[in-house]
């Protein structure tokens, strides 16, 4: 954790913001979000970021490696969401990490849809906007972002 920014934080912190930030994650994403959202960010440190990526990849590449892996992963998509001539690898997949008391990254899952992929970068922009956090925490420009997106999703087409 970046205990710095931790700190400002929690100092900062009102429940009135809070409130304020849900009403904007509402405007921001065009309709009410049922599920809760946590109060506060998480601030990791660059060396933690790298190790679930690092866990993630590897643990992608033993599913991806492995044939009664993927027949299993098959047969639990029911026959009325199969697509025909899918890709052999996802284009989409990501690993959701918990951390214990050292810091350590434990899977908590992988998933292979992109369920969350527009909410999360307008849920860290509405957490720097609304909590006023210090721009040098992205990791991204958003832009950027919604790019990349753009490509993975429409490989260089524009949409109709």
């Amino acid at each position: 954790m970046l205990p710095e920014y931790r700190a400002a934080f929690n100092a900062a912190y009102t429940p009135e913001k809070y409130q304020i930030f849900l009403r904007e994650l509402d405007r921001r994403c065009g309709t009410h979000v049922k599920f809760r959202n946590s109060e506060t960010p998480c601030f990791l440190s660059k060396q933690i970021l790298d190790k679930m990526i690092c866990y993630g990849k590897d643990l992608t590449e033993q599913l991806l490696a492995s044939p009664d892996y993927l027949a299993a992963s098959a047969q639990a998509v029911p026959p009325e969401y199969r697509v025909a001539n899918e890709a052999p690898r996802p284009l989409f997949l990501q690993a959701d990490f918990g951390l214990d008391e050292q810091l350590e990254p434990k899977l908590v899952e992988i998933q292979g849809f992109p369920s969350l992929y527009a909410y999360q970068p307008v849920l860290a922009e509405t957490y720097r906007d609304v909590y006023q956090l210090d721009p040098g925490l992205r990791s991204m420009l958003i832009d950027d972002y919604w790019a990349l997106l753009k490509r993975a999703i429409l490989g260089g087409h524009e949409p109709e």
